[in-house]
């Protein structure tokens, strides 16, 4: 995984494994509500992801893998989700994100205790000169953080999805396309509109839990999309 710049990481914690041990076992990729969107419903919100994080953690998932969103109670968006599955204590946490917030992450650090590990890229733009966070390129090519966990699809246990818009969708298409597993948690917005629920009602044609939808890897011997499963 040479595509990762060691000289670029930095311990937020004392951890356990370092970072590529994390991303070369059994990851989950969190995606959701960017600051944009946000979360509607903060108790609901929260109550899911105890239960999607309990979930994941039996069923083998070492960590959680996100895109450095901050943690702001005020306004909470997939960040909020981040520190809520680290507070469940199951599943380290793993920040990726490029290196143009490099400054801010270290001056705020202190921001970051929940985090367990992060890891800095090098930054991609496009030709406007915009930073590419994630999701994929016209050619369907990942871009940023996404790029960064697409280098260990083979491992990745599953992408969870807390709503989500553009990004999200792409992100999430991209890893359905490969059989990655994906959890769509139904997340109402506090602004604009779930793409992602409406992806997932698309794709995901499956029994509805409590929760929201499951994709499950398809057994190398399917010839269908794969076994779904509440």
């Amino acid at each position: 995984m040479n595509i990762l710049d060691d000289s670029l990481s930095f311990p937020v914690q004392t951890a356990g494994l370092q970072l590529r041990q994390h991303l070369e076992q059994q990851p989950v990729y969190l995606v959701g509500h960017g600051a944009s969107n946000g979360i509607h419903d903060v108790i609901q919100t929260q109550t899911l992801t105890y239960i999607v994080t309990e979930r994941l953690s039996q069923d083998g998932a070492t960590c959680v893998v996100y895109g450095g969103d901050f943690a702001n109670p005020t306004a909470p968006d997939v960040g909020m989700v981040a520190l809520w599955m680290a507070s469940h204590k199951r599943l380290p946490l793993v920040m990726v994100q490029c290196d143009a917030h490099k400054d801010h992450y270290h001056s705020h650090r202190h921001k970051y205790g929940h985090v367990t590990a992060a890891q800095l890229y090098v930054t991609e733009r496009c030709a406007q000169g915009n930073i590419l966070y994630g999701g994929t390129d016209i050619d369907n090519n990942p871009v940023g953080t996404t790029r960064i966990v697409a280098s260990c699809s083979d491992t990745l246990h599953a992408v969870v999805a807390f709503g989500g818009g553009p990004i999200a969708v792409q992100e999430c298409e991209y890893f359905y396309q490969r059989g990655v597993p994906i959890m769509a948690v139904d997340v109402k917005p506090r602004t604009g509109l779930n793409l992602l629920t409406s992806w997932s009602e698309d794709k995901l044609p499956l029994e509805e839990s409590e929760w929201g939808r499951v994709y499950k890897r398809p057994h190398p011997t399917d010839s269908t999309e794969g076994e779904l499963k509440a």
